[in-house]
């Protein structure tokens, strides 16, 4: 019996331990992610330029973007197209990009472009 309750004391002390490891990665994990700044794109590239070289010419440093005259692959020069009885214009107004949407019946309403999602097979924007 006392050989039983003594591997039962080990068990739950090896099984604390593991406990107290796991909570110590925790808040670990938790304090770095707390203080330490965001890195951007320029922060990686000044000690991985040639990974920095390679993803910015991926599809993945283009999958997000403000809307800008190199980020907007889509023709915003006041160009309507009609579908099914909706329509939507895409225009532009200085620097912002405009869809305008219209529904057969309801008021058109115009919503400005926020981001661009993708570049290639094809483009979607995000809009406020």
């Amino acid at each position: 019996m006392a050989g039983l309750s003594e591997a039962i004391n080990t068990h739950r002390i090896k099984i604390m331990n593991i406990c107290a490891k796991l909570i110590i990665a925790v808040i670990t994990v938790l304090f770095f992610l707390a203080v330490r700044p965001v890195a951007d794109d320029n922060i990686c590239g000044q000690c991985h330029s040639d990974v920095m070289d390679k993803w910015s010419i991926s599809h993945h440093a283009k999958a997000m973007a403000v809307p800008s005259d190199s980020t907007v692959l889509g023709n915003f020069s006041n160009v309507t197209l009609s579908h099914h009885g909706q329509s939507a214009r895409f225009s532009k107004n200085g620097e912002d990009y405009l869809v305008t949407m219209q529904d057969q019946g309801h008021e058109a309403q115009t919503y400005k472009v926020a981001y661009t999602f993708g570049i290639s097979p094809l483009q979607q924007y995000l809009v406020e």
